[in-house]
């Protein structure tokens, strides 16, 4: 398989990094490495730091959620940098540049142009992920990479200083007193002289993205091809979490008009995107433009923590059971997507005996609860009369009794006390019905429901 040429000499700087930034940041001899053995980066106690260089600073805290899912410490360089640590993950994902070339690739896949260097000070690395090249070292890097204040940098070249080796080579005495001891300071922090700490960042509670098209989109379709594309940045940022999401709300902005706002409702919290970029689809699918869109902004409902599973050592087959449960929740976003939210809902018994408050609807996903019910219950209909409808004398005299009289008194603490005699019966084209007669010698007769 070809590699790409400019990922081969990136990865291949890294590694050129990897042999001599250690070396130069020892303070004595005693410290190096005796003839022959591995090189520092990867001995302990040495620290392996990467430090990546961004040509475009918007996307530097992206770039930061997605290194979250290598190691616990990164630490932002604003306007158009990062370093991260990287010691402490190499027995997770193994040598160190293949764990670099790895965090290369992934970024490169995503269209991001990049420049990763390596060494063992945050420092050290930053300055030289700046350099741009894949051959730099830390000897001979130019000063112009350390960003001092402008008035330091022209000092340096008066005195003819060009490189970070000319820097090193003056009197430190001498440099400090002209520099100033912030910047001897830094120094020192490059080539491991003293602590150089670095503040740990941390991903947002929730997921926000906002962005502007290169020109107006005036239709669904380009605008949902934009959106799902855009969604990958969502899976890393969960995926760097170990996180789910139930909602994700967009906010349309057009020039002149008020804004278009979209709520994507999972059934279940979800850790993939897979479902919202079908739920999407839908709702665009339904969507007429009111102008083009100039500006999209994402932002996520609250994370939950996303359910662990381990697997089993002996294989099962996916039966019809386990593809339905599955495969529900998907068809009630889709549903809800397309008639809205309301109107789709499940039902569950009430322990009460009264038929019109034996249930209550819920959501269809809600779990199911066990309730003891009456024996009686099983002769219940399931289609009930909105409101009970009075049967003349004439029907009744034509009914044909199976059952009953069942005996349903009760209510009397909320106000909606009823007592009722109610029997399963037959009319005279053979439909079953739920009648019942009102308690009382003058007690009249409804029809209150239908068997299937």
């Amino acid at each position: 398989m070809a590699v790409n040429s400019a990922r081969r000499q990136t990865v291949a700087g890294a590694a050129a990094v990897l042999q001599e930034a250690p070396a130069i940041g020892r303070v004595s001899g005693s410290d190096r490495p005796p003839p022959g053995s591995m090189p520092l980066p990867f001995a302990a106690p040495q620290r392996l730091w990467l430090a990546i260089h961004l040509t475009d600073p918007a996307v530097l805290r992206h770039v930061a959620v997605h290194c979250y899912r290598f190691t616990s410490l990164v630490s932002l360089e604003p306007p158009d940098g990062l370093v991260m640590e990287l010691q402490g993950s190499l027995r997770l994902f193994g040598d160190a540049h293949a764990l670099i070339a790895r965090i290369d690739k992934e970024l490169r896949a995503q269209g991001m142009a990049v420049h990763l260097a390596a060494a063992s000070t945050p420092t050290a690395a930053l300055w030289l992920s700046r350099a741009c090249s894949s051959r730099s070292t830390l000897s001979a890097l130019s000063v112009a990479c350390l960003r001092w204040p402008q008035a330091q940098t022209r000092l340096l070249e008066s005195l003819g200083v060009q490189t970070v080796a000319d820097l090193m080579r003056l009197p430190r005495a001498g440099l400090a007193r002209r520099l100033g001891a912030q910047w001897l300071a830094e120094l020192d922090s490059a080539l491991g002289r003293r602590p150089d700490p670095r503040s740990g960042y941390r991903p947002p509670e929730r997921y926000t993205d906002a962005f502007e098209p290169e020109a107006p989109v005036v239709t669904t379709t380009l605008l949902e091809a934009l959106l799902v594309r855009r969604l990958s940045r969502l899976q890393d940022f969960l995926r760097s979490r170990q996180a789910a999401i139930g909602t994700l709300e967009l906010r349309l902005r057009h020039h002149g008009r008020a804004a278009t706002r979209l709520r994507l409702a999972l059934a279940a919290p979800c850790a993939r995107v897979d479902p919202l970029c079908h739920l999407l689809s839908e709702q665009l699918g339904m969507l007429r433009l009111p102008a083009p869109v100039a500006a999209v902004r994402m932002r996520s409902g609250p994370l939950f923590a996303q359910a662990q599973s381990s697997g089993s050592l002996v294989r099962e087959e996916a039966g019809p059971s386990s593809a339905g449960v599955e495969a529900l929740p998907r068809l009630v976003e889709r549903l809800r997507a397309r008639l809205g939210a309301g109107a789709l809902s499940g039902i569950r018994n009430v322990a009460d005996h009264r038929p019109q408050r034996a249930w209550r609807a819920v959501d269809v996903l809600a779990p199911e609860q066990d309730i003891s019910q009456p024996g009686a219950m099983a002769a219940r209909p399931a289609w009930l009369c909105l409101l009970p409808r009075p049967l003349t004398p004439a029907a009744r005299a034509r009914l044909i009794f199976e059952r009953g009289p069942e005996r349903i008194e009760s209510g009397w603490w909320d106000g909606e006390d009823v007592a009722r005699d109610y029997f399963v019966a037959r009319d005279g084209r053979g439909a079953r019905l739920w009648v019942y007669r009102e308690a009382g010698a003058s007690g009249g007769w409804y029809l209150h429901g239908f068997f299937g």
